[in-house]
């Protein structure tokens, strides 16, 4: 059986260590490869900070077929619009699994941009949200290196447009943390509106970030999902 490659996108300001130890606990069959975004992990390039950019430079190297997407918080929305645009060329994904994410509708929808604070400030905010280390926000070195990834990545989240358009003929699985207060399993139903095949939502063990803690019960999910 050829293996399925599991398209992999971070969270803000994450790269593709937020997927570290996925490989080798992954099902048999299931190739996980995480995206490596412009300007991070020792790419050369700039960051991106706009969705449109972002999806141009990074849907061509969605080479592998079958693939399937993952993405987590504003990646879930990343990994839709990527899979709008692989499937406008040709290459559609056979699943779409979005992680701790309102449906793009209400993803564009921002009454409190963060992304133009002080970095005092908006390091406080991003250390409230969770998600990253506060000794690292803490540390000059480690701080000058991810607030302009995770500024760069704010501002995609901020300035997303959803436009309307025909759905997704793959299934989509939702997921998101029991213990996530900004994700609610309503939330993970209004993805079904995104797919003309089947939606399955389903909260897991721990809070916004529990695709760390609940790792395995998650790659178990998404096996089946893919009937692995």
């Amino acid at each position: 059986m050829t293996p399925v490659t599991l398209y992999c996108l971070p969270h803000a300001g994450g790269g593709i260590s937020a997927y570290a130890g996925w490989r080798e606990e992954a099902p048999d069959g299931l190739d996980v490869q995480p995206v490596r975004l412009p300007g991070r992990d020792g790419d050369p390039g700039e960051h991106c900070q706009r969705m449109d950019d972002l999806v141009t430079t990074l849907v061509g190297d969605l080479t592998a077929l079958p693939c399937a997407l993952f993405g987590h918080s504003v990646g879930a929305v990343v990994a839709f619009e990527l899979a709008r645009a692989a499937t406008a060329a040709g290459r559609a994904p056979r699943a779409l699994f979005v992680s701790g994410s309102v449906a793009p509708p209400r993803a564009a929808g921002h009454d409190q941009p963060r992304r133009d604070l002080p970095d005092d400030e908006f390091a406080a905010e991003v250390e409230r949200l969770g998600g990253v280390p506060p000794e690292l926000l803490a540390d000059p070195e480690s701080r000058s290196v991810l607030l302009p990834r995770l500024r760069a990545d704010y501002t995609i989240a901020e300035t997303y447009e959803y436009r309307p358009g025909p759905p997704l003929d793959c299934p989509i699985s939702a997921f998101a943390g029991r213990a996530d207060p900004a994700v609610g399993a309503a939330d993970l139903d209004d993805w079904a509106e995104h797919t003309t095949a089947t939606c399955r939502g389903r909260r897991l063990p721990g809070d916004h970030f529990y695709l760390t803690t609940a790792r395995p019960l998650l790659l178990r999910a998404i096996g089946r999902d893919l009937e692995l």
